[in-house]
């Protein structure tokens, strides 16, 4: 077993040898949104970020629209949303023979609206942006891992620094299983760290801008705002499908291991050649599915890969959860074996 001196030695060196993606890289894309936004707030009255705004949020808060409740005879229940600005001229186009004789539920000022899709949404609350805030930085943290992983073992083989490595008392297992602790563990925590420290700033921007337009910042902000309840489901959730993601991690450090001039080609081309001889010969997309769902992405559903609420604990999932790992330690075996034998290049 590795001490934990030299664990931490080790996790030391993967740090200082790619200090600049690991920590300046998101720091600085925090920072520079940070400045956007706060811009945005002094210049245009405005936190705009991914999609939503501070603004549009707060205002609907502020919305008359009310909710009616209508239970038929029958049983059913249909809700219908009524705003203000409901003309008479329609009210008179309702057809005479309109049956009030049904139970009917007044609901005003009510925190749900409704989507694109036609489903129930809350209103008002702020917490969907800071989840928008956190899916940015799970993007620059996917890029990271895979610049990280392809050129984990190569980079020490091309400039044939390995053989210093060899030459110390740390054994290949030990090496491998800290560069893999590192994608699936450390940059996750430096990507949580920073995309807190952006939710934070977003939500003292956002106290800002209501307190310009002379709104109160606590009963419009703070209390539509969840901070510490969202960070800890994104960080859990976020650990959690590291477990998930981890054969695609070992597959990047088998490529890493095993090329010979790129790695990035290594890691694609087998998987589109089986996924290809698959769908031709045999008319599936099994592999293709398979691989796809262990893909870092973002899915809003429900699923195992869901990142931001968490990995789904069924029965089911905890058998692929095992499966993952099984094929993830055959990748990461592959990789020691290539570090013993097949060093150079």
């Amino acid at each position: 077993m590795i001490s934990q001196q030299k664990a931490l030695a080790m996790v030391n060196r993967e740090i200082q040898e790619n200090h600049s993606a690991f920590i300046k890289t998101p720091l600085i894309i925090s920072g520079l949104l940070i400045v956007v936004m706060l811009a945005s707030v002094l210049l245009v009255n405005r936190v705009a970020i991914v999609g939503h705004t501070a603004l549009e949020v707060i205002m609907q808060e502020h919305s008359s629209d009310a909710w009616v409740t209508v239970t038929i005879d029958g049983g059913e229940t249909t809700e219908l949303i009524v705003s203000q600005e409901f003309e008479t001229a329609e009210e008179e186009a309702l057809p005479d023979d309109w049956n009030f004789s049904r139970e009917w539920t007044f609901q005003p000022n009510s925190k749900r609206s409704v989507d694109d899709n036609g489903d129930y949404v809350e209103r008002g609350s702020l917490d969907p942006v800071l989840d928008g805030l956190f899916v940015f930085f799970f993007f620059i943290m996917t890029i990271v891992t895979v610049i990280y992983l392809l050129g984990a073992m190569y980079q020490d083989r091309k400039d044939r620094s390995v053989l210093f490595w060899k030459s110390m008392p740390v054994s290949e297992w030990q090496d491998v299983l800290i560069k893999m602790g590192v994608a699936a563990i450390l940059i996750p925590v430096i990507t949580v760290i920073v995309a807190t420290i952006t939710q934070v700033a977003y939500m003292g921007l956002a106290m800002l801008l209501v307190w310009r337009l002379d709104m109160s910042p606590v009963e419009t902000v703070w209390n539509n705002i969840h901070l510490l309840e969202v960070v800890v489901r994104q960080s859990t959730a976020l650990l959690g499908a590291a477990i998930w993601y981890a054969p695609f991690y070992a597959w990047l450090l088998l490529a890493s291991a095993a090329a010979k001039r790129s790695p990035f080609a290594l890691a694609i081309a087998p998987v589109l050649a089986l996924v290809i001889l698959e769908e031709i010969f045999v008319g599936t997309e099994y592999i293709g599915q398979a691989i796809a769902n262990h893909l870092p992405t973002i899915v809003v559903d429900g699923g195992a890969g869901q990142y931001t609420y968490g990995p789904s604990w069924s029965f089911s999932n905890v058998l692929e959860m095992v499966v993952c790992i099984a094929v993830a330690g055959g990748f990461l075996a592959a990789v020691v074996w290539l570090r013993r034998t097949r060093f150079e290049l």
